[in-house]
């Protein structure tokens, strides 16, 4: 049977919701509302300590209300999760966006800037215009988990 995550609601203001599922080690971040830099950094620097703290694997990010990010903050988001993968476990990476700020803010190419200097980390990054289908993916491996491990207890 699929996982059905449990999500908590860890952290709530009027730019950002942080929920987290513990047994599976997921973040989720939900934009309420465009942030522009001074909102931003904060925030995405409270969701780093938050996955820190609960040793996450897996990072959904939705991210559909941000219609773009400055040079700038995509420059100190790549620093940032350099130092965040540098000391974590962290499996995947999910982002659901528009298809207008899939055009304005190319998150692959910031991800795969920060993922070259680290080849020893394997974290996989995917981009969706669906929320579900960014769950789905993630939960692809808790699901494969726990089969395993059921088959190995058989």
């Amino acid at each position: 049977m699929p996982y059905l995550p449990q999500l908590k609601v860890i952290f709530l203001d009027e730019f950002l919701k942080i929920s987290c599922d513990e047994t599976i080690r997921l973040i989720y971040l939900e934009w309420l509302q465009h942030p522009v830099s001074e909102a931003f950094r904060p925030r995405f620097q409270k969701a780093t300590e938050l996955a820190k703290e609960k040793n996450i694997q897996y990072w959904l990010s939705d991210s559909q209300a941000i219609h773009y990010l400055e040079l700038a903050d995509q420059n100190w988001l790549v620093q940032e999760f350099k130092l965040i993968l540098s000391h974590s476990n962290m499996k995947k990476f999910a982002r659901v966006t528009t298809i207008e700020s899939f055009s304005l803010v190319d998150m692959s190419q910031t991800f795969n800037r920060f993922n070259n200097g680290l080849d020893k980390l394997k974290v996989e990054f995917e981009e969706f215009l669906d929320n579900q289908e960014a769950m789905n993916w993630i939960l692809a491996d808790v699901d494969q988990a726990a089969n395993a491990a059921n088959s190995f207890r058989n």
